[in-house]
């Protein structure tokens, strides 16, 4: 899939949006969005998580549950997801197991995650080869990483 850097950034930003309302409600500070390959966006999500709730409600996972709700799949081959930044291995590997292969992100990886793998690893036992597109706007999402795990 091939999306022109001003549509790329566009999708980062709303990612980004989508962080910033996860930073709002007391969240960790993430957001992704769902395009098909026209450039339709389908789904937007951010994370939930916080210290009462269920740790799996990343934004990546958030997405992958309304996704199947909203439009009746559990495989998105013809996607792409655009995230503020790179997932941790659950997510990856979540999204992975859902069918996408075309991932686009800000911040990069973050090596203190658990386990710390990202998706240029993953990518050597997928069946499939993944696109991976990093640092779309990397240096405004690291900064609003930062901002959020501050508590803005």
């Amino acid at each position: 899939m091939n999306f022109s850097k001003q549509q790329q950034e566009s999708f980062v930003r709303l990612a980004m949006e989508q962080a910033e309302m996860s930073i709002e409600s007391g969240c960790s500070p993430f957001g992704v969005v769902l395009v098909d390959r026209e450039g339709k966006v389908l789904v937007a999500a951010r994370n939930t998580v916080t210290p009462e709730t269920d740790i799996t409600q990343h934004a990546e996972m958030n997405l992958l549950r309304v996704a199947a709700e909203k439009l009746g799949l559990q495989k998105f081959p013809e996607c792409a997801v655009f995230i503020n930044a790179a997932s941790c291995g659950m997510c990856a590997s979540a999204l992975i197991q859902a069918g996408v292969r075309n991932f686009y992100y800000g911040a990069p990886f973050e090596p203190h995650t658990n386990p710390a793998v990202s998706y240029i690893q993953l990518s050597q036992y997928c069946k499939e080869p993944l696109n991976i597109y990093e640092g779309i706007l990397g240096d405004e999402c690291k900064a609003q990483i930062e901002r959020g795990r501050k508590g803005k």
